[in-house]
């Protein structure tokens, strides 16, 4: 009795570990998130249709204009959520077509807040005079 007590506290423990690959720092704190493979962020052309090929199984969904008029981007969801492994075998099938400019991977933090990835880098800038420094680095 006592071993099998060991081994399901072992386990829960290995579980645990395993469970949080992925993270980000946010005020010099670690914040880990967990891969959502519910849906797939897509950062698309603004040429491209709404047309995916079958096989990936997605839900319909509507693409919206970025504030530039260039891009478009959505959330596809998936019918049935895949395994990791497919889930990223998506990803990358999806990261082939011509249009889509990237697919990304979505998360949920600890909260359960859904959190995507962009290919865009944002910088807060303190005050007007900041962007000069920005172009001479850039």
């Amino acid at each position: 009795m006592k071993k099998s007590i060991i081994v399901v506290i072992y386990l829960s423990f290995l579980t645990t570990i395993c469970s949080h690959n992925y993270y980000y720092y946010y005020n010099g704190q670690k914040q880990y998130v967990y891969l959502d493979t519910s849906s797939i962020t897509l950062i698309t052309t603004n040429t491209f249709t709404n047309t995916l090929p079958s096989k990936l199984d997605f839900k319909n969904f509507t693409l919206t204009d970025d504030i530039s008029k260039i891009y478009k981007f959505t959330d596809v969801v998936f019918n049935t959520p895949p395994t990791t492994k497919e889930y990223f075998r998506k990803i990358n099938l999806l990261n082939q077509i011509a249009d889509i400019i990237k697919a990304n991977p979505n998360f949920k933090s600890n909260t359960g807040k859904k959190l995507g990835l962009s290919n865009f880098f944002y910088v807060k800038l303190q005050k007007k005079e900041d962007i000069d420094i920005l172009h001479t680095i850039t």
